[in-house]
């Protein structure tokens, strides 16, 4: 088991609970494969990145999260807030998807900047 001592979203995943390192693992396991199933990549990389990179390594990490994630959302809870921050700000968007990224990038400045995104739950799905 990783001894995770990173930020995961607003808590210090520095063990406070096994559930919590649980949940850190299971979202590691699961951007290396989804995101990194063409590198071999280890889940002691993307925390030394996360932890200790670059933003270089970190916009590298991000890159591969944005477009390739499907819990996008949970897998960028990774990245401490300022620099998520950062990432969101200088990360440019490519031509190729760019409408699916463009959407993918404002969710996420959405939930991480501004609040929590909320969806009306619509009896018969008909929107109110």
């Amino acid at each position: 088991m990783l001894k995770l001592l990173l930020k995961f979203g607003n808590q210090d995943a520095g063990i406070k609970s096994k559930s919590q390192n649980t949940a850190v693992n299971e979202t590691i396991r699961q951007i290396l494969k989804e995101c990194f199933w063409d590198f071999e990549f280890t889940a002691e990389d993307i925390l030394r990145i996360v932890k200790s990179g670059s933003f270089k390594e970190k916009m590298f990490l991000f890159e591969k999260i944005i477009p390739n994630s499907t819990n996008m959302l949970k897998a960028l809870k990774i990245f401490a807030k300022d620099d998520l921050y950062k990432l969101l700000e200088k990360y440019k968007i490519p031509s190729f998807n760019h409408k699916l990224l463009q959407k993918r990038v404002s969710i996420a400045m959405f939930v991480f900047l501004t609040g929590t995104l909320m969806f009306p739950i619509c009896p018969g799905g008909n929107p109110m």
